[in-house]
């Protein structure tokens, strides 16, 4: 089944603004920390890359969660995109994934169907093109913590490293209002002088 999924993301620009944004957060109650690695597939000469798609196999816990996102629109830091999501039994199928080159007519339909739509057929095969291993802080605030905002809201705090390699800071929002509360967001950045 399709989700439509908004998400304002937005980039820190560095470990102290990550590290100032984080202490602000962990004062408060609600908080969930999470690793998580995720591992990109295409096909060798990018088709899924090309037509705005990807996929992606994510390894949390004991789970193994296969996505296809199709991106509708990107400004600022808000996107929306057409997601289908697929939790694959955790074993050696799940593991070797992206490992062995997957045929997409192997897959669950509920993933495989976007991706025949996205131009790829049954006996495409998919391979990793990139890998990242994530701490995600996640934390639910309500409309008093903070300013500007009126619902509650889940906030996602990332400290992801690309390929053992590349460091990135992300503040990520997932709401059906997240554009509308683009501006009271960044205001509260600028405020605990948090560069983004």
């Amino acid at each position: 089944m399709v989700h439509e999924e908004i998400e304002l993301k937005l980039l820190l620009e560095d470990q102290w603004s990550y590290a100032q944004l984080r202490a602000w957060l962990d004062s408060f109650d609600s908080l969930v920390v999470a690793q998580q690695n995720n591992c990109y597939l295409d096909t060798p000469q990018r088709t899924l890359q090309m037509r705005r798609v990807m996929a992606r196999l994510r390894l949390i816990d004991e789970r193994a969660i296969l996505t296809v996102k199709r991106r509708k629109s990107l400004q600022d830091g808000l996107m929306t995109a057409e997601e289908w999501q697929v939790e694959l039994p955790l074993g050696h199928s799940a593991r070797q994934l992206p490992n062995a080159g997957a045929l997409v007519g192997s897959l669950p339909e509920e993933v495989a169907a976007p991706l025949r739509a996205s131009g790829l057929d049954s006996q495409s095969r998919l391979h990793v093109f990139g890998a990242m291993q994530t701490n995600r802080r996640i934390y639910t605030l309500a409309p008093a913590d903070w300013p500007g905002i009126d619902t509650d809201v889940c906030v996602e705090l990332d400290w992801t490293l690309f390929d053992g390699q590349v460091e990135r800071f992300e503040l990520e929002i997932e709401h059906r209002l997240a554009g509308q509360m683009a501006p009271a967001i960044q205001a509260q950045l600028d405020t605990l002088a948090v560069a983004w």
